[in-house]
């Protein structure tokens, strides 16, 4: 999110301190005065305002006060935050706080045309502009503004009908969640435990354009990507690797000659037309605007685990092109401010969060009436569901946690076991709840897995070292940056040497993993977080530090998290899984992988990309080993949505890449598992979207992906299992802070 944004966003808590799409709402069309007299509800309502001098018109002219009752105009009430509203008239335009002293009817969208809802004796109010902090006031029958509250005009608001709609997306659906458990009291709902809903304010805020919301709406939360990735897209270097066909290399190669040629790397058009974005393949595009998120909601989502993120080398190198471009295209959009570091990062996406629900809930007509709850504890997660909301979970997933790494920007902590509980203590009091010690880089709690080149690129970034790897058999990586030598040259070398930050040597094999394993810290650092009762997450740790982790909790028999786990086939790896799901832990699959096989259970593999089957087929293979075990059967996914990764793809089309005919389409409409919503195909502005040609091109397409599933023939009882997710992830929290209490 940008940073003019973020002043919004706080301008927003300070003033305060997703329903059904409007034309489906009660709110919508009720006439008459609501008996109601805060000043939240009036939130996306069409209303009549009248003053003591007459009622609100509008003119050729402008605004101003008529006698003449039939003279009134209606404005929208479309709220930017908690008592906080844009009126939007019926020409299309906003009442904005322009040249002192007279407001007026204005297309530009900007901060002028946020107004703060004040109450004022007996069903009355006052309005002042966010801008400015001046009030508006009645002179004659003219509308002005005053510095002065004493002056300000009393207004009375009536519900009404008539007005101009104010832009905004759709959910495209009809009906209200119905279903809130299981007949055994489980609570009722599938979980993504892997999130990140404002990635894009990492990496600069320019690698990955668009954000979950945006005070002043949809035309600038989602709007051209040019402000972010430059003219046709020739900044967005980084989805342009990673999101074309052929490896990172393969498309780096093509770069000077799309520069030279003058070829796009994408259209950048946003809403309302999204020529190009967003789709199942982009990495660096919004997929998750709250909208498209009320969507999932609606079709079944209950639990998500937000996590915080930042990658400080790929943030540094934003960075530096964002500086060298910026002077050339006055439409791109720098923020001069930037602190590459996870810390700095971290806590305003957390922020960020708070104004999300502060956000939702003034769309729902005042604090706690929305569907998006931040939650501290299990029972607050179970609170939540059984309400029927969606309850979020907030974790961090960062390199350089708690500056325990070299390169640091803002300089390095002292990283002493004092320091680590006292920054625990820390984020506890902020809410978070789960952590990952390690992530891409090693620091000072262990090593991270290598997975591709652009990680080890980026440690090389981050601290001016190469990782240091030994031969292994299972995950292993064919190392860039490193030279093979046969063994007998290999070992030539002293131990000494070999331990040097810049020894680019490994001894010859197939497959390699990172030889760093946890250190004394993080062994310090894993107890502590299990004495406080938060999760684990190993993903991104180096086997051998996986390893060391998984045998500290079973010695204390606590539960870990492997949120974005591609499901394992092998006999070796499933007896790896079994040991985390037997702690009660979680593993979870993805819908952006492949699944490795190509038939399991009743669901066959017939597409070469990784589609709707992959994950039918990994659900289907996760449940079935914790039918085994005999513990709780929920299945839990991680999208790993804003996490630069790509998603499910379609499977019927010209983006489909299908070896045999497909069949069993998703067919519009068609109704949410808990048989209480009724969904049509989505639409955002002018772009409508079908799940069987676009895949999951945003997340509000998940109850789209999860009927495709089933429409290939993922069996009920998976289905069932899937919903349970919410289940099971809770499971493994209150045990954990079951066990912390012991090893208190």
């Amino acid at each position: 999110m940008r940073a003019a944004t973020i002043v919004l966003i706080a301008l927003s808590v300070l003033w305060g301190c997703g329903s059904e799409d409007l034309q489906n709402s009660d709110l919508a069309n009720e006439p008459g005065v609501t008996t109601v007299h805060d000043v939240h509800w009036m939130a996306n309502r069409c209303i009549t305002v009248v003053s003591d001098a007459g009622v609100l018109s509008l003119s050729p002219q402008g605004y101003f006060l008529s006698e003449d009752a039939a003279d009134a105009v209606t404005l929208f009430f479309k709220p930017s935050g908690l008592g906080q509203y844009m009126l939007f008239d019926i020409n299309e335009q906003w009442l904005q706080a322009d040249v002192y002293p007279q407001p007026v009817g204005q297309a530009q969208l900007d901060e002028r045309v946020i107004w703060a809802v004040h109450r004022f004796g007996d069903q009355q109010y006052q309005l002042q502009a966010q801008s400015n902090g001046q009030w508006l006031t009645v002179n004659g029958h003219q509308l002005q503004l005053t510095s002065q509250q004493a002056d300000a005009a009393a207004l009375s608001f009536s519900a009404s009908q008539g007005c101009a709609m104010f832009p905004e997306a759709t959910t495209n659906s009809v009906g209200v969640p119905g279903r809130s458990q299981f007949e055994d009291g489980a609570v009722w709902g599938f979980a993504d435990v892997h999130n990140h809903l404002f990635g894009s304010m990492s990496f600069a805020g320019n690698v990955m354009s668009g954000d979950v919301f945006h005070p002043l709406g949809i035309s600038k939360a989602l709007q051209d990507c040019r402000a972010e990735h430059g003219v046709n897209g020739w900044m967005d270097v980084t989805g342009f690797v990673t999101s074309g066909p052929g490896d990172e290399f393969q498309q780096l190669g093509k770069i000077p000659g799309y520069y030279l040629f003058g070829q796009p790397f994408h259209n950048t058009a946003g809403y309302p037309d999204f020529t190009y974005w967003p789709n199942a393949q982009t990495k660096t595009h919004a997929m998750g605007y709250y909208k498209w998120l009320e969507r999932a909601y609606l079709g079944g989502l209950r639990l998500m685990v937000n996590l915080l993120v930042e990658s400080p080398p790929l943030c540094q190198v934003a960075r530096s092109l964002n500086r060298w471009y910026e002077p050339y295209d006055p439409l791109f959009l720098q923020d001069p401010n930037v602190v590459c570091t996870g810390e700095v990062t971290a806590r305003a996406q957390l922020q960020a969060t708070l104004a999300l629900q502060d956000y939702i809930d003034a769309q729902e007509g005042g604090p706690g009436r929305g569907w998006f709850r931040v939650v501290t504890t299990p029972e607050q997660a179970r609170a939540v569901i059984r309400d029927k909301k969606l309850a979020v979970i907030v974790g961090a997933e960062l390199p350089d946690l708690f500056d325990c790494i070299d390169g640091v920007e803002t300089g390095r902590a002292e990283c002493t076991p004092d320091y680590i509980r006292q920054r625990l203590d820390e984020y506890d009091e902020l809410g978070i709840r789960t952590i990952f010690p390690v992530h891409h880089y090693d620091n000072d709690f262990g090593g991270a897995t290598v997975f591709n080149p652009i990680i080890e690129i980026a440690k090389v970034v981050q601290n001016g070292e190469l990782f240091h790897y030994e031969p292994c058999e299972d995950s292993g990586y064919d190392p860039l940056l490193a030279v093979k030598l046969p063994a007998m040259y290999y070992n030539l070398f002293p131990q000494i040497v070999k331990e040097s930050p810049w020894f680019p040597f490994v001894p010859q094999a197939d497959q390699y993993c990172n030889s760093q394993s946890i250190t004394p810290l993080g062994e310090l650092l894993v107890m502590e977080l299990m004495q406080r009762g938060m999760l684990i997450e190993t993903n991104h740790m180096s086997p051998k530090m996986k390893l060391a982790v998984l045998e500290l909790a079973e010695a204390h028999n606590y539960p870990l998290v492997d949120s974005h786990q591609r499901k394992a086939w092998d006999d070796a790896a499933l007896q790896f899984e079994s040991r985390y799901l037997s702690l009660g832990g979680v593993r979870s699959p993805m819908p952006n992988m492949s699944a490795g096989v190509d038939a399991y259970g009743p669901i066959r593999k017939t597409c070469n990309s990784n589609t709707s089957q992959d994950f039918a087929i990994q659900v289907t293979a996760v449940g079935d080993v914790r039918g085994q075990l005999d513990i709780d059967p929920g299945v839990v996914m991680s999208t790993d949505l804003h996490g630069m990764v790509s998603q499910s793809q379609p499977r019927f089309g010209e983006r489909a890449d299908c070896d045999q005919l497909q069949m069993l389409p998703v067919e519009y409409p068609f109704t949410s598992v808990d048989g209480s919503v009724q969904f049509d195909r989505q639409q955002t502005g002018n772009r409508v979207f079908d799940y069987n040609h676009d895949g999951l091109a945003h997340y509000g397409l998940l109850p789209d992906m999860i009927e495709d599933m089933r429409r290939q023939g993922l069996a009920d009882h998976t289905l069932q299992q899937l919903f349970r997710g919410a289940e099971s992830y809770l499971q493994t929290w209150e045990k954990a802070r079951q066990r912390a209490a012991s090893l208190r």
